[in-house]
Parts: structure tokens; sequence; C-alpha cells
């Protein structure tokens, strides 16, 4: 008889970007719809919205690296898109201002990526943050925007059909009641509490009068002594004596001018260097 034999697969060979400061573009803003959120305790439908960038970072097969970052469409001033293009853009996003999500695509910036784990035990990369570029990219070619929103459509078909695939057991089934829950039977009644039996006059029994209650006596080492009496008057403590100021001890050495240098003559100087042209590249984000 041969059985099935199973190998344990850590989720392929998925390598996530790498870690660090990297300059990167915006390739794509794909508007993701109405999607179930939970805000304080609430479940509510909001807008998002993902980014999609690409780094200069390569792959095995020589194409660049992308990662993205998904948003709730807003820019309320809390909102986190606004502060992630108020950090790109290098000034925040003013109330009542408006930004055409289109001109992102193109856009240079400087992204700071970590690496994080899921429940799954999977790592996978993330934007902590964002900056003003520090050089321009010009994106590659190789990401498909297209197959980008193709997959995206896969992935929200199989989450609407997975509640549906997978409904309650049929009675019977594991975990499943067959019949109705028995009711639970009724707790037993607490056994009585009796008092204790009542100490009786001496020379008395239970027919003869009525029970009296006499405190035992306490014993001798149970009595706490008297307290020392305390006196009316305090005695004052003693003052000391005070203190005879220091004496200043003469010195004969007067106080040294401090030294003075020589300055060079401008002809001795050393030149400034010269100032060549800026080519440095100008971080200004076109939105």
């Amino acid at each position: 008889m041969s059985y099935m034999v199973l190998q344990s697969n850590a989720g392929g060979d998925f390598k996530p970007h790498p870690e660090g400061i990297h300059p990167a573009v915006c390739l794509d803003v794909i508007d993701l719809g109405l999607q179930e959120t939970e805000f304080q305790g609430q479940v509510r439908m909001s807008p998002k919205v993902k980014l999609v960038f690409e780094s200069e970072q390569r792959l095995e097969d020589g194409r660049n690296c992308t990662i993205s970052k998904n948003f709730t469409a807003s820019l309320h001033p809390k909102a986190k898109l606004a502060e992630f293009l108020g950090k790109w853009r290098g000034r925040p996003v003013v109330p009542g201002e408006t930004i055409e999500l289109g001109k992102l695509i193109g856009a240079s910036c400087t992204l700071v990526i970590s690496h994080a784990q899921n429940m799954k035990g999977q790592i996978y990369a993330a934007i902590d943050a964002i900056s003003k570029p520090t050089k321009k990219l010009i994106p590659s070619g190789f990401y498909d925007p297209a197959a980008a929103r193709h997959r995206i459509e896969e992935w929200k078909a199989k989450q609407q059909a997975g509640p549906a695939s997978h409904g309650a057991p049929a009675p019977g089934h594991r975990g499943y009641p067959t019949s109705a829950p028995s009711p639970m039977a009724a707790a037993p009644a607490p056994a009585p509490q009796y008092a204790p039996r009542p100490a009786y006059a001496p020379g008395a029994s239970p027919s003869q009068g009525r029970a009296v209650y006499a405190p035992a006596p306490q014993p001798a080492y149970y009595q706490q002594p008297a307290p020392a009496p305390v006196p009316k008057y305090p005695q004052p403590y003693p003052q000391p004596a005070p203190m005879a100021a220091p004496q200043a001890v003469p010195t004969s050495r007067q106080a040294e001018p401090a030294p003075t240098f020589p300055v060079a003559p401008a002809s001795v100087q050393a030149p400034a260097p010269a100032q060549g042209p800026d080519t440095s590249y100008d971080p200004e984000v076109g939105f």
C-alpha cells in the first residue's frame, strides 16, 4: 500500500524588497473601491487607494523591485494619505486643497523600507516613511498596470466567494449539534449552616433557665502594657554654636592678561575654494 507524501512549503520563493533607504518613482495609483474597515470598534465602508512604487533594486530576472501601500482616499488633516503626501513634497496639505492623484505617477521620491512578519510567519516589506527625492528616476517599463488590476479583481472575487463556499456545516457534521441541547440541571441546594452551641451558666443545664453567653477571660500575655507618660513640655534640642566666617587668604599673584596672537595679512591667507555650478537634483515634486 502506498501513501501520499506531502512537503511543507514556506510560501514560495517570493523575496521581499530589501530594507533601507531607496530612491523610487511612483508607477501607478489604483482605485480599490469601497472596502470594509474597522475604526474604534465600528465597521464601515471606506474608499481605498493603492500607490505603487518602483526602486533601483533588481530581481533575479533583471526587473526592478516594486512595493505598494494602501490608504484611505481622504485628505483630512488627520488622514494617513494627507500626511504621506505632505512629507513626500515637503509641505503639508492645507485644508481646502485639492490634489489630482494622477499627477503622482512619474514623481520621484525617497522611501524608507523595513521588513515585518505577518500572522503566518512570512516576511514582507513595508513603507515606513517617505521624503523628497534625492535623484530623479524614470520608470523601467516592466510594470503592467492592466495585469495589476486583474490580480486585484481576482483577489476580490475570491474574498467574496469565500463565505458562500464555506457555509454552515450540515447537521450531523463534527462540531454541529444533532439535537437540541438538554436543559442544564439545577444546582444542588447548599447544606444548612448551624449556629455554634451556646455556652450555659455554671451549674445550669439546657433544661434549666436560658443560656448565658460569658466571654472567656483574656490570658495575661495578651494584655498590653500601659503606655509611658509623655512630658507635657518637651525639652528643646541644644542649638549648635555658630561657625566663624572663613578668612580670606591673601595672595600676591595678580591676574595675567590673555595672550594675543597676530593676524596674518590678507595676502598670506588661503584663498576661498571656487564655487562651481550646482549639479544636484532639484527635489521639487510636481503636485
